[in-house]
């Protein structure tokens, strides 16, 4: 019995929290099912060429578009067909580090603010304490207690400042002590007496205005009431709001000395070139020095006690040694290039010297079970600033494309391919190296070359906005997420669907503020299932009559049993006689026929600009059939809540498909109910310049409307209160030469 229950008891995970983080090599190598070295997809059989780009261990015939070229195989890894596959991933493995070229600004960063002899960030101890106290209890959540700390921090700032203007003012007070004295020594009794009662008032108004200021402020900061409720209510983003300014607000500082804070080695300048090369500016002989005395090595920047680290035990020992003899000729003479290996060595000492506050700064949440729950650290590792591995995404991702018989490749897999042809292109020049313990000039140049074109293919593979304007090369990951024509905006958000039209907006002010005019093109291509009863039965017999090509007409009739008969396939004599049959049938899956018929004035639609920000974005509008026009219209009121204008901005609109969308929409979506946004209950609908202004230009003196303007103003003012009874006009303000209306009388 015991058995039986545990064996139908369900097994359930649940998280309890998530982290996210960047890969790293052993990660990727763990994630991947096959190094891939060739640079070749396919043979001249055109089957997948092995450790190629398209290696059978990737997925399933690389794609369903695939399967027409290499017909229906199953995948290596996992058995399956290419419906069912997944994809796996494989991985490129770098002859020579790369930098990540996502992060390499920040590499930058680092190495602009930490020091090059001692390897610490060009800020005092005790000031550095304080950020990382701050950042400490941001991780904690507590950003009242973090304010506070800052406020506290502003009044030990301004109580050092005032400190130091009183010893500023006592200098002065000496100075003219020493010149009292000297004038003093030249004057009477009377007036020497006369002269330091002035000054002691003097001195005494300005001290009672330095107390007033210093208590108002500390009356202002006990008086402050902390932002509980914002951070009750938005305590995450604001959180991560503060994190950002603080550590923006840190590096700003460890700008600003030209010294180091720690050892006086004077700051020495950086540059980058297109997020492939790094140079430092030559130091003066001074510097040479300090760099000596600090037991510094300058070939290397580091500590002498540095050069073998442990850091060097990772296998990378014949990369190291290429990437180490690899040097550039540069127009200034004054810089020198410091490549990837040597950064690398820079930002890991770095690392170990500040690992109190770059966790903070750069790292990412590590959560462990514990004995006591969940135990959260902060885990910052330098690798993630560099490359020694690429993941390749699965063949299911990047398919061939079959046209005419002929296959072209995915532009992921161009992308790819040059990639593993520029890696090994320096392994072949390192192998045909006549030594390998040093490597003549034009060896050198080669290699450098081959390595500079390995990490421009690598940043383009990730973001190729900076690609030259002449390129063939397609587009990098980041153009394929982003903007509108992005995976996410035009792929997966912007999904078509049925019953729905989208064209160029215009402005029509003769519109009510709900209703929309809609081109007759849509008009007869969106249709409505109308069940036929007998209180629309003569309606849909004429819409039947009328077909698909005549408005009001319809489109579809289906049976009681489920059967459609599309009405553009009848004669009008079929159409007619349908039509003489609408009641008439057994019992079948509906009790109704229903007739699909054209939209027409009154029906309710919803309209949607893109994108929809808010709730107000997706609005009930009445449908006002525009026979003459071919782009959507709506009242100027609108623009505001939609965020839209009329300079060619597009728009859709989705038809309900049942009586309970169609009341819904009528009762809750109405446009005419949404004039205040839900997320402050602020007014946003409707004119604010446009109904000053008129109102400016209809009530001047000189203003005046013959019959037919003034009755189409007081008629479309008046129409929504009184649509039954005649509307009865003033006797006009001039009755000759002609009768005329004036503004005011509107």
């Amino acid at each position: 019995m015991a058995a039986t229950a545990a064996r139908n008891a369900l097994v359930t995970k649940e998280p309890v929290s998530i982290s996210f983080g960047i890969l790293t090599k052993d990660e990727v190598l763990k994630l991947s099912v096959a190094s891939l070295t060739n640079p070749v997809t396919i043979d001249t059989l055109g089957q997948p060429v092995r450790y190629g780009l398209a290696d059978p261990r990737l997925g399933a015939s690389g794609g369903v578009d695939s399967a027409v070229k290499f017909g229906n195989n199953r995948c290596e890894t996992c058995g399956l067909g290419n419906v069912d596959c997944p994809g796996h991933y494989g991985h490129l493995e770098f002859s020579v580090p790369l930098y990540n070229p996502l992060f390499f600004k920040i590499v930058e960063l680092l190495l602009r603010t930490s020091c090059f002899a001692c390897h610490k960030f060009m800020m005092r101890d005790q000031e550095l304490g304080q950020y990382v106290e701050l950042l400490k209890k941001l991780d904690d959540g507590d950003l009242v207690g973090v304010l506070k700390e800052e406020e506290f921090n502003e009044l030990m700032e301004m109580k050092k400042a005032r400190r130091t203007a009183k010893e500023r003012k006592r200098e002065t007070l000496e100075k003219k002590k020493a010149s009292r004295d000297a004038r003093a020594a030249r004057m009477t009794d009377g007036e020497a007496a006369e002269a330091k009662e002035e000054d002691e008032e003097v001195e005494e108004e300005e001290d009672e205005e330095n107390e007033a200021l210093l208590d108002a402020y500390l009356d202002n900061i006990d008086n402050r009431t902390p932002r509980t409720a914002s951070v009750e209510r938005e305590k995450q983003d604001l959180v991560n709001e503060y994190r950002q300014a603080l550590t923006k607000r840190f590096f700003k500082r460890c700008m600003g000395p030209k010294r180091c804070t720690h050892c006086e080695v004077p700051r020495l300048n950086i540059k980058s070139d297109h997020k492939t090369k790094i140079f430092i500016k030559q130091p003066t002989k001074d510097v040479m020095k300090l760099f000596e005395k600090k037991n510094i090595n300058w070939k290397t920047l580091l500590p002498n006690d540095h050069q073998t680290d442990s850091i060097e035990d990772n296998e990378e020992g014949k990369d190291k040694e290429v990437e180490g003899k690899v040097s550039v000729d540069t127009p200034d003479t004054k810089l020198r290039f410091l490549n990837t290996n040597e950064v690398r060595k820079i930002i890991r000492v770095v690392f170990k010297t500040e690992k109190e506050i770059l966790p903070f700064l750069f790292g990412h949440v590590n959560m462990q079970n514990s004995d006591d729950g969940i135990s959260k650290e902060r885990v910052a590792d330098p690798e993630m600033f560099f490359l020694d591995v690429l993941p390749v995404i699965p063949t299911r991702f990047r398919p061939f494309s079959v046209s005419n018989g002929l296959s072209t490749e995915h532009p992921m897999t161009l992308y790819y391919g040059k990639i593993i042809e520029a890696n090994g292109s320096i392994l072949t020049i390192y192998n045909g190296m006549e030594s390998k313990e040093s490597m003549t000039r034009s060896e050198s140049t080669r290699l450098f070359s081959a390595w500079m074109q390995l990490q421009g293919l690598v940043n383009l593979l990730m973001d190729s906005k900076d690609k030259p304007k002449t390129s063939r090369l397609p587009n990098g990951i980041t153009q394929i997420l982003e903007k509108k024509e992005g995976l996410f905006r035009k792929n997966m958000m912007g999904k078509r669907v049925n019953y729905a039209a989208r064209t160029v907006i215009s402005p029509d002010p003769f519109l009510q503020t709900n209703q929309i005019g809609i081109p007759l093109v849509f008009a007869r291509k969106l249709t409505f299932p109308e069940p036929v009863t007998q209180v629309n039965l003569k309606e849909m017999a004429q819409a039947i009559i009328n077909g698909p090509e005549v408005h009001p007409g319809a489109n579809i009739i289906v049976e009681k049993d489920g059967t459609k008969i599309f009405l553009d396939k009848l004669s009008r004599a079929q159409r007619i006689a349908r039509s003489k049959t609408l009641m008439m049938g057994g019992k079948g899956k509906h009790n109704l026929k229903i007739v699909y018929r054209h939209v027409k004035d009154g029906d309710i639609v919803i309209l949607n600009r893109q994108p929809t920000l808010h709730k107000p974005s997706m609005m009930g509008h009445f449908v006002k059939v525009l026979k003459t026009e071919k782009t959507l219209r709506m009242h100027y009121s609108n623009c505001s809540t939609f965020n839209a204008d009329f300079d060619g901005d597009e728009m859709n609109i989705h038809l309900p498909q049942n009586l309970i969308a169609k009341a819904e929409l009528e009762e809750i979506a109405n446009a005419d109910n949404q004039y205040l946004v839900p997320r402050n209950g602020a007014p946003i609908r409707g004119l604010i310049q446009d109904h000053v202004v008129s109102g400016v230009l209809l009530t001047k003196r000189d203003t005046f409307f013959n019959k037919v303007d003034f009755a189409q103003l007081v008629y479309g003012s008046v129409l929504e209160l009184n649509s039954e009874y005649p509307i009865k006009l003033p006797p006009p303000c001039i009755l000759k030469p002609r009768p005329l209306w004036s503004g005011k009388q509107v």
